[in-house]
């Protein structure tokens, strides 16, 4: 018999299906993305659905499977998996996985597994998040799970975060409940040193000795209840915008801070490598956008204007400063004999040469003694 392998299979975030290889390196697996957002109780919407779509191809027989995974996040935003059901919030609390055939049969053009997730409520009143795990085992079960919800032997990836929003929050933005997330600093940083000299010398505001730079956004949301929150940054010089950067959208719970960063980099048409699209000298503005949004609620954005300078001053000013250090130095070595005084010895000297004379002293009377 055959020797049958697990497979593994994870699901990009990019949008768009991806195909993963399995570990047996024998089946191939495409999974669509979920949106980011799912909205229950929308008008004109009353029996909403989330569709999955899987494409298997290859050699071995396989039963294709769902499961919800529960996350968390800390205060940089980077979440931690947990089983399902294990929070409130989680999206087996929501959602119903619909039968399906998720028995695969090895074929010359594959085959495609469409999973239906659908609400178990026609309305809620709070946030549910998490994420999906597809997984594909041996087959060796394949009658005995036609739903495709997990099985002992199955194995897997996270796939996409999905955030499931009741729709309108109108009542809990006017009481203050939701609220918008709020900017609380930004910040730029180069991330390229040039040499020793711009390690040792710190930045100053404004002042970049030299592109690329890290662009920082710290925001906060300080309202009960969850937003969705997104930053983009717009790089212009001289009326040309350079670049245009943006970060996923990612939930912020209430009472929660975050931080966001890009880096001032393109990379090559038609290559891995990057480039830095700062200039190498003069202004540059700098536009950073806070976005927010629940159940179809978009939030007034948050917009702030900043400026930097590029300009490579460290090390002519290091150079300058210890031109002007030896100058003194060596003028000060020349006018010292002409015009200085003799000090009188310190006390310690003193102390030191009566001390000296002591000694000698009892030296060579204690050598008189002897030769007598």
């Amino acid at each position: 018999m055959k020797k049958l392998y697990p497979f593994v299979i994870a699901v990009s975030l990019v949008l768009g299906g991806t195909a993963i290889p399995t570990l047996a390196a024998d089946n191939t697996l495409k999974v669509s993305n979920p949106p980011a957002e799912f909205i229950i109780g929308e008008p004109g919407k009353p029996d909403p659905e989330l569709t999955v779509i899987v494409i298997v191809t290859g050699p071995v027989r396989a039963n294709i499977n769902l499961e919800f995974v529960d996350y968390v996040f800390d205060d940089q935003g980077y979440k931690t998996r947990l089983p399902a059901n294990t929070t409130p919030h989680s999206l087996a609390k929501v959602f119903q996985v619909e039968p399906f055939d998720n028995a695969y049969k090895p074929s010359a053009s594959g085959s495609e597994f469409t999973i239906k997730l659908k609400p178990k409520q026609k309305k809620i009143d709070q946030i549910f998040y998490g994420g999906i795990k597809v997984t594909m085992d041996s087959g060796s079960s394949s009658n005995a799970n036609q739903r495709g919800t997990g099985s002992a032997n199955s194995s897997g990836a996270i796939a996409s975060q999905v955030n499931v929003t009741p729709y309108g929050f109108v009542g809990d933005i006017k009481n203050g409940k939701i609220t918008g997330a709020q900017l609380a600093r930004v910040n730029f940083t180069s991330t390229n040193r040039t040499s020793i000299i711009d390690s040792i010398i710190p930045d100053l505001p404004g002042l970049v000795n030299a592109g690329p730079i890290e662009a920082k956004v710290a925001y906060e949301n300080k309202g009960e209840l969850p937003v969705f929150t997104s930053a983009s940054w717009e790089f212009s010089s001289e009326d040309k915008v350079l670049a245009s950067k943006r970060s996923s959208k990612t939930i912020l719970l209430g009472g929660r801070s975050a931080t966001r960063s890009v880096i001032t980099q393109s990379k090559i048409e038609g290559s891995q490598e990057t480039i830095n699209v700062l200039p190498e000298f003069g202004p540059v503005t700098i536009k950073t956008t806070l976005q927010s949004e629940l159940g179809g609620t978009m939030f007034e954005p948050v917009v702030v204007e900043s400026s930097i300078f590029v300009i490579q001053w460290k090390e002519p000013t290091f150079f300058v400063a210890l031109a002007i250090t030896f100058g003194w130095y060596y003028r000060r070595r020349r006018v010292a004999p002409k015009t200085s005084k003799q000090r009188p010895p310190s006390l310690l000297v003193l102390a030191i040469k009566a001390m000296r004379k002591a000694v000698i002293r009892r030296l060579a009377l204690r050598k008189s003694k002897e030769v007598a």
